[in-house]
């Protein structure tokens, strides 16, 4: 088999989200680099909140990078979180969770993409669109993670981190104050590695389930 051939099959075991997943990941952080080089000096994680990226006063050249990142990774959940789909048996209880996921999901990529419209420039507007992606998102993760948790075709110890790494997250709010600098950066952080390990978890159960109906 010649190599593109490989590459094109190894491609298709990945469902659509999983693909987007890492995408997201890749354009999210992608971003928030460049977005930081073209910052002004100094700029750190322990002076500066990451919204402060898309502020086009503090950041005229950067601004318009990070927020069209938003705005783009906000649409690409939007179609990952509709592509659970794949993951429907006729289990009913893991069905309603799947779609349950789904709605959360769906409302959560319209609030993403509102906090790129209404940037740091709209403070008041932000900071409100902020809280509440940061709630759907706590949501989805939870409700993401209890599903793994539930399938046999799952690895067990991914969802077990999964587990820990929010309990860790949640530890972090009660010692940070949502005012604290570092608490955006710790809830974005931990959030995005918790998604790449769910990405890999549902990659797995979905290729065991293919194996087993092909």
């Amino acid at each position: 088999m010649s190599k593109n051939k490989k590459n094109k099959v190894a491609l298709a075991k990945w469902p659509l989200s999983c693909i987007l997943g890492i995408l997201i990941i890749i354009i999210s952080w992608g971003s928030v680099l460049i977005s930081v080089l073209l910052a002004p000096p100094p700029f750190s994680p322990l002076t500066n909140y990451l919204s402060s990226l898309g502020n086009s006063t503090y950041n005229p050249n950067g601004a318009i990078i990070y927020n069209s990142s938003v705005i783009v990774t906000g649409f690409l959940f939007l179609i990952f979180f509709i592509g659970f789909y794949n993951w429907y048996t006729d289990i009913k209880l893991d069905k309603i969770l799947l779609i349950a996921i789904q709605t959360v999901g769906c409302l959560l990529s319209i609030t993403i993409v509102l906090t790129g419209f209404l940037s740091e420039d709209f403070k008041p507007q932000h900071v409100f669109w902020s809280i509440v992606a940061g709630i759907l998102g706590f949501l989805a993760q939870v409700s993401i993670a209890y599903y793994l948790i539930r399938q046999k075709d799952s690895i067990k110890k991914i969802s077990y981190s999964i587990f820990g790494l929010m309990g860790l997250y949640i530890i972090l709010l009660f010692i940070l104050s949502p005012q604290h600098v570092l608490t955006e950066w710790v809830v974005r952080s931990v959030g995005d590695i918790t998604l790449v390990l769910m990405i890999f978890n549902l990659k797995h159960i979905y290729q065991v389930r293919n194996k087993l109906n092909s």
